[in-house]
């Protein structure tokens, strides 16, 4: 397309529209016809399908040689048919019914009730009803020429005509042997008309839709014509366009060239001033204190051979102090260039200052320097002022690149003064942190006590166990110390447990277990954050793993489990096996070490069960509990044991009430209530409700210093350290239930060491 002018272009792809459009157009045009076509082909099945029906029924009635019918008004004799009556054997009349009798009437009764019109007809018929009109005459004289074809048909306005031929059989020449008739000869036909009423809407519709296709073809024809035109007429205009931009391009190309070389020489200085930079930042990742990076900053600032002398010092308390200079002059500063440095250090800003030779004190020959002029860069070091300045020989001074370049240089020799500041400062702190290590470790202890004693006591508990462990495998000191100080703050993770949960003194449900097993992803995430706690963190992460990859988190191999993680599991499942729990009492250290010993190579690393079976086998158990020791603990029990309804204790606080206060209660009164349900289901469910806590009303008022637990739903337990006035409280559950059909019984126990819950007897 590069070669083609823009008509030709334009010329070409109107010819594909056109083309195309003319393809468009023939098939819509191909389409009607086959339409059409379509369209006569099933009135013509539809026809032939009648025919064929007509047919048969005159073939059923030939083979049968016709059937006999009860004459009627609407039905008399063939008159052209012999023996066309008979009558029966009680009298009554019967009409013979031949092939074309039949025929004849089908067609009678078709035509009064239908659209289509079916007609018998003949050249030279016996029954002038049959006599042939144009049509039939115009096909009969086809079949007469053509005696092969069977059909023939014909449109006309509303209708399409349709003739089968009739062949002349044995059974036709009963009738017609005296018109000269032979077998196989066209005796005549049978014609159908269909209306054309509905074919015509079609083929009228099909018009119209090829009509609206073909303006639309030529609409979309013209319209993609106009929109090619004009997006090449735009395209070359472009062209044209660019064509000239390039001219004046070509112009502008020749000028920044001229540019380009007056510029090199300036970037050639300024690779130089960039080098110098490199060398200085190369040098700043070596230099480990603040003389030694101004030292040699200004060394290697010294080696641009534009650079005549370079200075720096820091402001003190109104003078200067010299840090480092690029000669060894004793003085080389006036009044006046001392007043430059202390300007652009009060406004923070670089000055350049154009000298003479006379402001210039080196101890050297005056012809030796040749600085035309000064470049004063202010900086700060350790929150005091400094000023870096460097002379140069250059006829026009410092570049505003090279200004740039130097300002941030300095700036950078700054920071990393600074940043030598800042190193000692870390290390110090560092030290700090490490020096109240142990105080840390101490203060996240302090806050698993504060939230939870029983896990503070456990964690412990827990250190120790992991020391005579440690020890029994002869680990080193500093990794003994290491996992001690893990064993502490194995269940950090704790304060990510809801209280609801962590709190709860009863057994967990699966959910609530979900939620306790996080506490050890939780503490290795949390000590994970801090540089000194990562290696602790790792120990702790396992400290629910097992040997065989179960527990949590899961694993797939004992070696992904670290060695402290190994140990720090059995002491763990120690401790637990030898506390006393509220749902389960605890083992002795016996048993605990024989579970251990079952449990090595499967929950417990083989090794490390073998050493604290015998590291462990000496150790007493501390009496621990978990029942409440403080008034605190007392409260969040109630939360875990009340019940919503009553504010009574409920039934699972039972047990463990008995076994923190056995030793000082003497009674337990059993409240049976009867015939419960049956109120229940009187009264509904509600007033079953408000009765209940009628109940444990009437108890709290009458008997508010004792322990009253709802059991079993409507019955009620007492816990009492003396005997209670039951005839009084008979008497007021009596008045209570006096309306109701509910009855009741108490019974009482005596609370010994033999007692047991399970003693309650139910009639």
């Amino acid at each position: 397309m590069k070669n083609l002018t823009k008509n030709n272009t334009i010329l070409l792809f109107i010819l594909i529209i056109i083309i195309t459009a003319i393809f468009v157009l023939f098939g819509i045009s191909n389409f009607k016809k086959q339409y059409t076509t379509l369209s006569e082909e099933i009135l013509f099945k539809e026809a032939s399908a009648h025919y064929d029906n007509m047919i048969n029924t005159r073939l059923w009635n030939s083979n049968h040689g016709g059937v006999y019918v009860l004459a009627n008004k609407d039905l008399k004799p063939n008159p052209y048919l012999k023996d066309n009556h008979l009558y029966s054997k009680d009298d009554k009349l019967l009409i013979k019914i031949n092939p074309a009798w039949m025929t004849k009437q089908i067609s009678i009764l078709s035509n009064k009730n239908s659209n289509y019109f079916y007609k018998i007809t003949s050249l030279n018929p016996i029954n002038p009803d049959n006599k042939a009109d144009s049509f039939e005459e115009e096909a009969l004289k086809f079949f007469d020429k053509n005696k092969e074809q069977r059909f023939y048909s014909k449109f006309e306005d509303d209708k399409f005509n349709f003739m089968g031929s009739l062949l002349v059989n044995q059974s036709c020449l009963k009738c017609h042997a005296q018109q000269g008739y032979k077998l196989g000869e066209v005796r005549g036909g049978l014609r159908i008309s269909i209306p054309l009423g509905s074919y015509n809407q079609n083929i009228d519709l099909i018009e119209e839709n090829s009509s609206l296709f073909i303006y639309i073809v030529i609409f979309f024809s013209i319209l993609s014509i106009a929109v090619i035109v004009y997006f090449i007429n735009t395209i070359y205009n472009k062209q044209n366009e660019i064509k000239i931009l390039n001219n004046t391009l070509e112009d502008k190309v020749k000028n920044r060239t001229t540019q380009l070389n007056n510029m090199y020489e300036n970037e050639k200085y300024l690779k130089d001033v960039l080098k110098l930079v490199a060398n200085v930042n190369e040098m700043l990742l070596k230099s480990d204190s603040f003389r030694t990076i101004a030292k040699n900053s200004i060394d290697r600032l010294a080696q641009h051979k534009q650079y005549k002398f370079i200075w720096t010092g820091l402001y003190y308390e109104n003078h200067f102090e010299q840090v480092y200079k690029s000669h060894n002059s004793n003085a080389f500063l006036n009044d006046e260039l001392s007043q430059v440095a202390l300007e652009a250090i009060n406004t923070k800003k670089t000055i350049i200052h154009k000298i003479k030779k006379k402001n210039i004190e080196f101890n050297r020959r005056s012809e030796d320097i040749e600085a035309s002029y000064n470049i004063n860069i202010p900086y700060s070091y350790n929150k005091v002022m400094g000023v870096m300045t460097i002379y140069t020989d250059a006829k026009d001074g410092f570049k505003k690149e090279e200004i740039n370049m130097l300002e941030q240089i300095i700036n950078d020799v700054s920071i990393s003064m600074n940043a030598q500041v800042h190193k000692q400062t870390i290390l110090k702190m560092e030290n700090d942190k490490i020096a109240n290590y142990e105080e840390t470790i101490l203060a996240f202890v302090n806050i698993i006590e504060q939230r939870d004693t029983y896990t503070a006591g456990h964690t412990i508990r827990v250190a120790q166990y992991c020391k005579l462990i440690a020890k029994e495998l002869k680990l080193k000191d500093a990794e003994i110390k290491k996992l001690e100080q893990a064993a502490i703050l194995h269940d950090i993770g704790k304060v990510a447990i809801p209280d609801a949960v962590l709190l709860k003194p009863g057994k967990l449900s699966p959910l609530e277990y979900e939620l306790i097993k996080y506490h050890s992803e939780a503490g290795y995430k949390m000590l994970l954050k801090i540089d000194m706690y990562k290696d602790l963190a790792s120990i702790i992460k396992y400290h629910h793993s097992r040997y065989d990859g179960k527990g949590y988190p899961l694993t797939s191999h004992p070696d992904e489990i670290p060695l402290l993680s190994h140990i720090m599991i059995v002491a763990d499942a120690f401790d637990a096996m030898t506390t006393n729990r509220i749902y389960k009492p605890r083992k002795a250290v016996k048993e605990a070490l024989e579970d251990i010993r079952k449990g090595a190579g499967t929950q417990f690393h083989p090794g490390i069960a073998k050493a604290a079976l015998k590291s462990l086998a000496n150790i007493k158990i501390e009496d621990t509990t978990q029942l409440p020791t403080t008034e605190l603990e007392e409260k969040r029990f109630a939360y875990f044991f009340h019940d919503t309804l009553t504010t009574l204790y409920n039934e699972n606080y039972l047990e463990p009430m008995l076994a923190k206060e056995k030793e000082n209660l003497k009674y337990l009164y059993n409240i049976q209530e009867h015939n419960f349900s049956s109120y229940n289901e009187k009264y509904g469910w509600e007033k079953g409700s408000e009765l209940i806590k009628e109940f444990a009303q009437l108890l709290l008022k009458e008997i508010p210093t004792e322990y009253i637990f709802r059991f079993h739903g409507d019955d009620f337990i007492i816990l009492s350290k003396k005997q209670l006035d039951e005839k009084r409280i008979n008497s007021l559950i009596k008045d209570l239930l006096k309306n109701t059909d509910i009855s009741f019984e108490i019974k009482k126990y005596t609370i010994n060491s033999n007692f047991n819950i399970q003693d309650l007897s139910y009639d």
